[in-house]
């Protein structure tokens, strides 16, 4: 079993796609419930997907994704962190500290309760 943040779309639903066509059980987590829904019922390869709606920073959206990983005699093989914000995208000046703050907090912060 491998859990991919920021499955949703792009890049992290990419992965999904590629590792399901491998064979290989998905649990997906991102803060978009319907695009997570549609990309579990795609029909590929042989790999199932499940899925946790949430906050990639909320230290139980973490908790939650390596309970289902590790249910029904399965494990937790990898995890692929690839959930991330781009903004602030704009002069220094001009930005607010707190977004550079949610910035950190998604891009590294997160990834601590996930690794623990």
């Amino acid at each position: 079993t491998v859990i991919v943040t920021g499955a949703s779309r792009g890049i992290g639903a990419a992965i999904c796609r590629s590792l399901r066509a491998k064979g290989i059980r998905v649990i997906g987590v991102a803060r978009s419930q319907s695009a997570l829904q549609a990309l579990s019922q795609e029909k590929i390869g042989g790999g199932p997907m499940e899925f946790v709606v949430g906050d990639v920073a909320d230290p139980q959206v973490a908790q939650s994704a390596v309970k289902l990983a590790s249910t029904s005699g399965h494990s937790l093989n990898a995890l692929l962190l690839n959930a991330g914000a781009l903004e602030p995208v704009a002069k220094l000046a001009d930005v607010d500290p707190d977004q550079f703050k949610r910035a950190f907090d998604v891009n590294v912060f997160s990834a601590i309760p996930w690794v623990q």
